[in-house]
């Protein structure tokens, strides 16, 4: 595989998700591939630890921005992310999503293989973490392009 120049801008719009971050933080942290990032989390006025629990487990990681703000809603916080990005690329994570190690390269391949400006994989709900593994190993996930997304 030829070294990715691509960088991505992880964004992560937080509110009251202390009990899922540190699996979060830690599923970001050990995305596979040589690109740079940025970690980019808006916390929009939660009440419980989440905006402590993330300035603890990324204390010390380079391009890491951490902006606090009263509550408006997901949808302004994830905008807030998104004007503070630097990088090429976003991803976004919601704060209670998990990725497999290999989530983002496969995406920035895919995007480099095709005209596409936006690709996204696929996700299933858990009820624990317990036993679940996002290791991926050799798996290598078949893209499609999809001409018209938005009609039905």
């Amino acid at each position: 595989m030829t070294e990715l120049q691509d960088g991505v801008s992880f964004v992560v719009p937080v509110y009251n998700k202390a009990p899922y971050l540190p699996h979060v933080i830690q599923a970001i942290r050990n995305q596979a591939g040589d690109f740079a990032r940025e970690y980019i989390f808006i916390d929009d006025g939660s009440t419980d630890d989440s905006l402590d629990i993330v300035r603890r487990l990324t204390a010390g990681w380079d391009r890491v921005v951490i902006h606090a703000q009263a509550n408006h809603g997901s949808a302004h916080a994830t905008n807030q992310g998104i004007a503070r990005a630097r990088m090429p690329f976003i991803k976004f994570v919601d704060a209670d999503d998990l990725l497999t190690e290999r989530a983002t390269i496969t995406l920035l391949e895919c995007l480099r293989d095709s005209p596409a400006c936006l690709a996204f994989g696929r996700h299933a709900a858990y009820e624990t973490i317990e036993g679940l593994s996002l290791k991926t190993g050799a798996m290598r996930p078949t893209a499609r392009l999809i001409g018209h997304p938005l009609r039905n």
